[in-house]
């Protein structure tokens, strides 16, 4: 059985708002572009772009996400797209 995950969040932030919430400590590197992180947990993460990405739905992504400066590569599955935010599962969670 599959759950699906609501495309109706009960907030939502743009880019400005995200360096005034905790997460502003977290960033997440694609190659040499820096995104924001929006969310993280054990499952995944969400990301927002400056700009509209080219990414796509099942694309696997390899990235590095930086926490208080410490590096962590981790592979990421595109779950879903809203506008600049990427809704993302972790490959293989350690």
């Amino acid at each position: 059985m599959s759950i699906q995950r609501s495309d109706d969040y009960r907030y939502t932030v743009d880019v400005s708002g995200t360096d005034v919430t905790p997460l502003a400590q977290v960033e997440a590197y694609f190659g040499t572009l820096t995104v924001r992180v929006h969310n993280i947990s054990n499952g995944g993460m969400a990301v927002i772009f400056s700009e509209e990405s080219t990414f796509k739905v099942g694309e696997v992504l390899s990235v590095s996400v930086n926490v208080r400066g410490r590096a962590f590569p981790v592979q990421i599955e595109v779950k879903g797209i809203r506008g600049l935010r990427l809704s993302c599962a972790f490959v293989e969670p350690s």
